[in-house]
């Protein structure tokens, strides 16, 4: 019974010696618990280790802890202290955590806790045995030493709570620092696609990182990219944007940068603050040099398009008056008063003189004008010629002398003839460039042969060559070897293709010292001599018409009746589109040569009436004008379905298409 009863109260004493034992262990998870929801509100590293001293502070009386880390960058140590502490015992535990982490011992930044007690008494030594130390890990390595001083000797539920608490603080940094990691890829993989140079500096201005697009343009402006960036703040000229923006006098900073070599940047400077408050800079850099230059070269073009305007009105109004001159000189030199030496003499200077005009015009109208490409028999010689009286005067100016030597059995070939003066022109005005500031004469020497089925054409001059490491880039596009300023890398990139569309080539053949020669090899047409321009003195059928001239300039009209006339042909001049249709009215005509421009109903509406009252008339309309570079002539002409004739004609073209259009009558 005895043993029973024994038996019976043993039960009960495990029990009743159980009890206390619950409960501390139930206060212990209470206490981790309130510690580990402070530590998982945490979002940075910094606020992590803040937290958890505090709230160890408050579960478990400390008077002091120490947080050693190295988790974004160099190490730091902070010493978060609920009482005064000696100086040397704060050395003392500095050095110890140095030893723990295994550096070199930092500045120990002192953060009294909120519940700091300034009335207890300084503590002026801790032994090693009432100091805990608890390693923070990640990837198999400390990352954070952290060293507790109780208030009083820690037993063995403080340092469980420590231990606890510290794996705790170890799944939130891990947490959290896997959340930077993926969000810095992220990031990284955003600044690495941008376009945009991108730098992001620490508040010492120190280099963080940047992507790819800032790597290369430093390289190009061959800045340092890692290390102190005052001095490339400097030299980018961006010190005063960037203190505005570091005292909080602006937002952000902004600056237009114009560096050497004509490279033209724009810079932002915005405040970068992390999540941990240490403040940085942003630059973001943009590179625009290239589209400087592309403004540059539409400003160029929307020159050039006034320019052709210019031209227009300028050529249409020299137009008239010169088919005045060149057709009453041509009249004058048929005439019986040639007979006189001297007359003809006069005559004959006063009509090359006219059609050297007539040349220039010609010239200007085909280098403004805007066409699209086209293929037809023509002669190269001609091209050649027209080209040189095109630059001749600016030649001259620059003491360079053009010599030619053009084969007469060169054949004509198929081709647009502006695309190969535009060609042609390029290549003189690079000759002509080559050989400025010599001090010496200049010499350019154009050559055509025949080389199986090939036209051979030769530009050769005189001056310092071509570089053979740069013989075959002078083609490619923006590619130049003129100083900065004065060539924009395109006029050989235009040749090639105008001679490549041709089916030719193109290629330098000479270079340093000797000069340079560019030859254009393009395939030969027809073989013969191009058609000659009819001679207007030449013997006339005697096919005679009634022919109706309408143009608001007067002089013209009467020159065009004056040759008409001696033709045989009986003429009637009116001055506008309404009188013009009046005579329609009253009479018949075999011919109709009417001005496309003219007041109040022009060249384009009067066809468009003949076409409504007189459709039979519609074969015998030829329109003049002296305005070619818009375009709209060929069009009216071409959807009129009629003859289309440039003043200022010369009067065997006039005679020619006036009697086609009496023929049609007759016929």
């Amino acid at each position: 019974m005895e043993r029973k009863g024994d038996t019976e109260k043993r039960p009960a004493r495990r029990r009743g010696g159980a009890e206390p034992v619950v409960d501390v262990r139930a206060q212990e998870l209470v206490r981790i618990q309130a510690v580990s929801r402070r530590v998982a509100a945490s979002s940075t590293p910094r606020g992590l280790f803040s937290a958890l001293v505090a709230a160890l502070h408050e579960v478990e009386e400390i008077d002091a802890a120490v947080v050693a880390q190295a988790i974004d960058g160099p190490v730091e140590m902070t010493a978060y202290l609920a009482r005064a502490f000696d100086p040397r015992c704060l050395e003392e535990l500095r050095h110890r955590a140095a030893v723990s982490l295994g550096c070199a011992a930092p500045h120990l930044a002192i953060v009294e806790l909120d519940e700091f007690d300034e009335s207890a008494p300084v503590r002026r030594d801790v032994a090693p045995a009432e100091v805990a130390v608890v390693p923070i890990e990640r990837g198999g390595r400390w990352v954070a030493a952290l060293i507790f001083v109780p208030a009083v000797p820690a037993r063995a539920p403080g340092l469980r709570l420590l231990y606890a608490a510290a794996n705790q603080a170890t799944l939130q940094l891990d947490r959290l620092l896997t959340a930077r990691e993926a969000e810095q890829r992220r990031l990284g993989a955003v600044l690495e696609s941008m376009p945009q140079a991108v730098v992001v500096l620490d508040a010492r201005l120190e280099h963080l990182r940047s992507n790819r697009a800032a790597r290369d343009l430093l390289a190009q402006l061959e800045l340092p990219l890692d290390g102190d960036w005052s001095a490339n703040l400097e030299r980018l000229g961006l010190l005063r944007a960037v203190d505005a923006v570091r005292a909080g006098r602006e937002p952000f900073g902004s600056a237009d940068l114009e560096l050497p070599g004509e490279r033209a940047l724009t810079a932002t400077v915005s405040p970068l603050a992390d999540a941990d408050g240490a403040g940085g800079l942003v630059l973001v850099l943009v590179d625009l040099t290239q589209s400087r230059r592309l403004e540059r070269r539409l400003a160029q073009s929307e020159k050039m398009s006034s320019l052709g305007q210019l031209i227009s009105g300028t050529a249409h109004e020299l137009n008239n008056p010169l088919a005045s001159v060149l057709g009453y000189a041509q009249l004058l030199a048929a005439s019986p008063l040639a007979a006189d030496p001297e007359v003809a003499r006069r005559l004959q200077v006063l009509r090359r003189d006219a059609e050297r005009c007539q040349r220039i015009v010609e010239n200007l109208l085909a280098f403004a004008r805007k066409r699209p490409p086209e293929r037809r028999a023509l002669s190269i010689h001609q091209i050649i010629e027209a080209t040189i009286a095109l630059v001749e005067y600016s030649l001259r100016v620059e003491g360079v002398t053009v010599r030619t030597s053009l084969d007469p059995s060169v054949p004509a070939i198929e081709g647009d003839p502006h695309e190969l003066q535009q060609a042609l022109l390029n290549l003189l005005t690079n000759a002509k460039d080559a050989l400025a500031n010599r001090g010496q004469p200049g010499e350019i020497h154009v050559r055509s042969a025949v080389d199986g089925a090939w036209v051979v054409i030769d530009v050769a001059d005189n001056g310092p060559g071509i570089p053979p490491e740069m013989a075959e880039r002078v083609f490619d596009p923006f590619f130049t070897t003129k100083p900065e300023g004065r060539g924009t890398g395109l006029g050989l990139a235009i040749v090639y293709g105008a001679v490549t569309s041709h089916g030719g080539t193109v290629e330098v053949l000479s270079g340093v010292p000797r000069g340079a020669t560019v030859r254009i090899r393009l395939p030969a047409g027809r073989r013969g001599e191009p058609v000659a321009p009819a001679d207007p003195d030449a013997p006339r059928d005697a096919l005679r018409g009634r022919v109706l001239v309408i143009d608001d300039e007067p002089n013209v009209a009467r020159m065009v009746a004056d040759a008409l006339e001696a033709d045989g042909h009986t003429v009637e001049c009116v001055a506008d589109g309404p009188s013009a249709l009046v005579r329609l009215r009253r009479g018949r005509f075999d011919a109709i040569l009417a001005d496309l421009r003219m007041p109040g109903m022009d060249g384009a509406s009067l066809v468009e009436a003949i076409r409504r009252e007189h459709p039979q008339l519609a074969q015998r309309v030829v329109l003049a004008t002296g305005d070619t570079v818009s375009g709209q002539a060929e069009r009216v002409a071409a959807e009129a379905g009629v003859e289309l004739l440039e003043k200022p004609f010369d009067l065997a073209r006039l005679r020619d298409c006036v009697r086609r259009r009496v023929s049609v009558r007759r016929g």
